[in-house]
């Protein structure tokens, strides 16, 4: 599994009407999700071979905009969102990833804001995420 799709099923713990999140895109419509990954990686290497990598991935979230109730809903679902994700940090929760990585921390980036009013009367969301995990390496990989 992709970091990218650890990242979106981790997602579905929040109270999303959508339960799809495209990668690489955004679908149409209110309550579509893409997620997108961001071009910077950290990494830091340790004595045991393992690394730890950071890493940066833009969701992008539709909802109504129409009038200014439901850009006062949204501001309240994106500060709930803030929310969420620092409890998932507090708590612990983070998503789960396999071939021998492990999350280690998973935070905003920066303060979730309108992207982009559109001519359908959606807004366009951004919200960055920073996710670090460690990568430990067996034996016969190096």
């Amino acid at each position: 599994m992709t970091v990218s799709r650890a990242i979106a099923e981790w997602l579905k713990g929040y109270d999303m009407k959508a339960v799809k999140v495209d990668t690489d895109q955004v679908g149409e419509g209110a309550d579509s999700l893409g997620l997108f990954k961001s071009p910077n990686r950290e990494r830091k290497e340790y004595n045991d071979n393992s690394y730890l990598i950071t890493e940066y991935y833009q969701l992008y979230v539709v909802r109504e905009g129409q009038d200014n109730r439901d850009r006062e809903d949204n501001d309240e679902w994106l500060e709930k969102f803030a929310y969420w994700v620092d409890d998932c940090q507090y708590e612990q929760k983070f998503p789960k990833l396999d071939d021998d990585r492990r999350c280690m921390d998973i935070e905003l980036a920066g303060t979730p804001y309108m992207f982009e009013a559109k001519e359908d009367n959606t807004n366009l969301y951004q919200i960055s995420l920073k996710i670090t995990y460690l990568r430990e390496r067996k034996e016969e990989e190096w």
